[in-house]
């Protein structure tokens, strides 16, 4: 009888060698097994993901300055600096991450696919303009450099249109205090002889009272607290003058006593429209006074209104301008607004100076920190050719002091005359 169990020769040959070969296959799968083996598989990937990030970030260097330019930032300018909207990029980060998870638990291949794509399209929209834009542009500023400089011994008073400034010099001394004012225009103020110059008498004023100008498209008005005056845009030729105080004959002198019972201040701001002179005093009232071609020097009080509150003209102007006959651009460094140029009104009561009599306002804007430039002029919303502009519309715009630039566009022909633009 045979024994089942018992193994032959050739079988104990036979499972050595399959023993040998069973521990050099398990050999390699341990090998396969350890970290470093599965880096070096991995090594390409992840190289090649390494490299995508290296260029990203690279691309995105280069071209941020055309997003600070724009001014695309996510969340602002100071956005990406604060912890809210960090946390509120991971929290979406993981939102995504577990979109992503999900679709490929159910087999969602198709949509990975298609929004795969998509965010590359937007990758590529997002790197590949900006690109575009800082290979043709160049966004690099260059440093401010002063070619030439002009030194002036007078003072800087107002600006009219785009290339036109006031100079004014105090003249004189005591008895004959006076004025002489210049007028640039382009680049004359270089070196060149301005273009008209118009002298005017001060006195009884001193050097104390501050010269004020005021433009409209065919004349300039002055004042200086004794007189205000209008002279011809063009020419600089004083058209009519008027004294801001009483006269009296004295030994057949004439001397001054006191200002005009209907001012009883100084004049301080004036502009000449519609035959009359618009003057503000020092406690901020607007009057009218009609004047006369036929009888030079003379103004007849007409009416009287109070400013709003807050304006101050009376303490200084940053701009005056006449935007049209019965319209006047006042710009002071807290507000800024335009009032309608009245003809007459209510009797004026004594009693209640405060709330009778209130100028009428068509625009009214108060400074969020404080104006330091004020300007008017035609707006680049308007359909109308620039040298067909008429005097129904314009831009008004504004600079403070904390760098915000502003503009309101003036449309008289609209319901809506004044539309904040950016």
């Amino acid at each position: 009888m045979s024994n089942d169990n018992t193994a032959s020769p050739g079988g104990k040959k036979a499972s050595g060698k399959e023993s040998k070969a069973f521990k050099a296959v398990e050999a390699e799968l341990r090998a396969e097994d350890s970290l470093l083996h599965m880096m070096r598989e991995q090594m390409t990937s992840m190289l090649g993901m390494m490299g995508m990030f290296i260029l990203t970030i690279a691309i995105g260097l280069y071209i941020r300055p055309w997003y600070d330019v724009a001014g695309l930032h996510a969340f602002g300018e100071s956005g990406a600096t604060q912890v809210r909207y960090i946390l509120l990029e991971l929290v979406m980060i993981f939102i995504f991450t577990a979109f992503i998870l999900a679709l490929a638990k159910y087999k969602k291949d198709w949509i990975i696919k298609y929004g795969i794509m998509g965010v590359l399209c937007l990758a590529l929209m997002y790197s590949t303009v900006p690109l575009a834009h800082m290979v043709m542009i160049d966004l690099d500023s260059e440093p401010y450099e002063i070619e030439a400089t002009t030194e002036f011994e007078s003072a800087y008073i107002g600006h009219s249109g785009y290339d036109g400034h006031f100079m004014s010099e105090v003249t004189g001394g005591e008895g004959t205090w006076g004025e002489n004012v210049s007028f640039y225009k382009g680049h004359s103020m270089v070196g060149e002889e301005p273009t008209w110059t118009n002298q005017h008498v001060r006195y009884p004023h001193s050097d104390e009272f501050t010269l004020h100008v005021s433009v409209d498209e065919d004349v300039f008005t002055f004042a200086n607290g004794a007189w205000v005056w209008y002279v011809n845009a063009e020419t600089g030729e004083t058209i009519d003058s008027y004294t801001c105080m009483q006269t009296t004959t004295i030994d057949g002198e004439e001397e001054f006593t006191g200002y005009l019972a209907a001012l009883g201040t100084g004049c301080m701001v004036g502009f000449h429209t519609n035959d009359a002179m618009y003057i503000i005093d020092e406690g901020n009232f607007l009057h009218r006074f009609n004047t006369f071609e036929e009888t030079p020097g003379l103004m007849m009080t007409q009416a009287k209104w109070r400013l709003p509150f807050g304006l101050d003209a009376h303490l200084g102007t940053l701009h005056t301008e006449v935007i049209a006959e019965d319209k006047v651009l006042i710009a002071t460094p807290t507000m800024v607004a335009v009032i309608l140029l009245e003809e007459t009104a209510p009797a004026f009561d004594s009693n209640l100076p405060d709330i009778n009599n209130m100028a009428t306002v068509l625009f009214q804007h108060n400074a969020s920190s404080k104006f330091t430039s004020a300007d008017f002029g035609p707006s680049p919303w308007s359909t109308t050719p620039y040298d067909l502009a008429s005097n129904q519309e314009g831009l008004i715009l504004l600079g403070e002091e904390n760098g915000d630039v502003i503009g309101f566009e003036w449309n008289a022909t609209q319901d809506t005359e004044f539309t904040p633009q950016t």
